[in-house]
């Protein structure tokens, strides 16, 4: 069983990585923060899920062993396949949805698609109590009489994946570009501008 991998990033996509190992180059699936902070080039390591579909292999791949346990406890709800379970590990991280699972709540999963609110209840019904609660990463301190908008900002980057650090500075470009009134420009727009400004990174 493939547990790890770890080599040079020969190739990104939007929900993938190709990764040399020994000469040959690996496809894994992960979420989509893990392939939009990788870079070809660097070295990248991942742990590991291997299944086997229709006779054929697909290998996911993810930040870490808490991160793969959720993904294995997603697919063992009835109506859950990988690209669900990619999809929502892709919005929330092993403690956020350890912490909305337990909160009973649905909201959020129902953002995910091809989750409704029948599937995303019974996410949280099998669920409940069988991933651990840790405490989600929160976001840093925004600067002094920062906007209740630019908050959020950086707790939905984070929710991405991306480090918290580099989300602030990320919402601090895109304040600069949506002017004085965050709020008046709109979340989306603060966190589309943001998301801008990490990828030219």
């Amino acid at each position: 069983m493939i547990e790890r991998l770890e080599g040079e990033i020969l190739e990104t996509g939007a929900s993938h990585l190709l990764i040399a190992i020994g000469g040959i180059g690996i496809r894994v699936q992960v979420p989509h923060g893990i392939a939009e902070r990788a870079r070809t080039g660097e070295r990248g390591r991942l742990w590991t899920r291997l299944i086997v579909r229709d006779g054929e292999p697909h290998l996911y791949g993810f930040d870490g062993a808490e991160q793969r346990t959720c993904f294995d406890a997603l697919l063992a709800v009835n109506g859950v396949g990988a690209r669900i379970a990619l999809g929502i590990l892709s919005l929330l991280g092993p403690a956020e949805l350890a912490l909305e699972v337990e909160r009973a709540s649905t909201d959020r999963l129902t953002a995910v698609s091809g989750v409704g609110r029948k599937l995303a209840s019974r996410i949280v019904l099998e669920l409940k109590g069988r991933l651990p609660i840790g405490e989600p990463a929160a976001p840093p301190a925004s600067v002094e009489g920062g906007s209740a908008a630019e908050a959020d900002a950086i707790r939905a980057l984070t929710a991405l994946g991306y480090p918290p650090v580099e989300s602030r500075e990320a919402v601090r470009k895109a304040l600069e570009t949506v002017g004085s009134d965050p709020a008046g420009a709109g979340l989306d727009r603060l966190v589309r501008e943001a998301l801008v400004a990490l990828n030219r990174r």
